[in-house]
């Protein structure tokens, strides 16, 4: 799968009960901050499902009127998941129509994969320093 620069790739976090992009290449990448509210993206992490758009133009998933402005006809979008819990999306973007066959979805699908081992290992590490240390901890440090 090429990723020119005329195209786009974004990945979002789930924060406060909200996909939010902190990761973005490409002119038709959404901005850094931007939340995923609608569309097949949106669809995607609400489903679980991995999803593919081959022409914007005719798909009912997506949001016809960004897809117009943005100039995209083609997305990919997989959910980044563990435990059945969606934490993020991968999201592939293109300006041509059937840009995408299905080597390509296995390769998104293949990052949100590894997405989902960098997610789970930074909420981890999150949750080593957010919690209280125990007694031995401090008899440690002492």
């Amino acid at each position: 799968m090429k990723t020119p620069a005329r195209h786009g790739a974004a990945i979002a976090a789930s924060r406060d009960g909200h996909m939010v992009c902190e990761a973005r290449m490409g002119v038709l990448a959404p901005s850094l901050g931007a939340m995923v509210s609608g569309g097949i993206s949106a669809l995607s992490a609400r489903t679980g499902r991995t999803l593919r758009c081959d022409l914007a133009d005719d798909d009912g998933r997506v949001d016809a009127l960004a897809c117009r402005n943005l100039g995209v006809k083609s997305v990919v979008a997989a959910p980044v998941t563990n435990l059945d819990r969606v934490l993020g999306l991968v999201t592939v973007l293109s300006p041509k129509p059937y840009a995408f066959d299905d080597r390509d979805v296995a390769v998104v699908q293949w990052l949100a994969g590894l997405m989902s081992v960098v997610f789970t290992s930074a909420q981890a590490d999150l949750s080593q320093t957010a919690r209280p240390a125990t007694r031995t901890e401090l008899i440690a440090r002492a």
